[in-house]
């Protein structure tokens, strides 16, 4: 990687949706070379993918939280991809810490929250959960992290 990958890492991270000819035409190279450097970064897999940004108050979904999740005894990766599966969970993280996995949810209302965290409750190896529910978004920007790269 060099500093043309990161600055064409920088661009798709602000909008995927750029073309080769923009992203060139903002870096002054050619389409091809554009084109050849992101193909080269899916290949290495430096590139996983494309995505979009929601608005999840926009869908409905009006309760965004992260739920710390302790277990208890073993079978940690069996229960965190269970809980991958449970309607309403968009993430799920295996941590250090007090906690053993952080579980990013977004739902619609209380009673959803309510019901998920009880379906986690629920299974074998959880033994607690404690539930954090984001009340405004300060920053959420992976650009940010690029500029950290030399």
């Amino acid at each position: 990687m060099d500093t043309l990958d990161l600055r064409i890492l920088k661009l798709l991270s602000s909008n995927a949706r750029l073309s080769f000819n923009n992203i060139a035409k903002r870096l002054r190279v050619s389409p091809a070379t554009i084109a050849a450097r992101i193909r080269k970064m899916e290949r290495k897999g430096i590139l996983l993918g494309y995505t979009i940004k929601l608005d999840y108050e926009k869908l409905g979904l009006g309760i965004e939280a992260f739920i710390e999740v302790t277990f208890s005894r073993g079978k940690l990766i069996e229960t965190e991809k269970r809980i991958a599966k449970l309607p309403g969970v968009i993430a799920v993280y295996d941590i250090t810490g007090e906690s053993d996995a952080l579980v990013h949810v977004v739902v619609r209302d209380k009673k959803e929250l309510s019901d998920l965290i009880k379906s986690i409750l629920a299974l074998t190896y959880v033994e607690r959960t404690v539930t954090k529910i984001v009340l405004n978004k300060i920053k959420e920007n992976m650009t940010d992290v690029l500029s950290s790269i030399r």
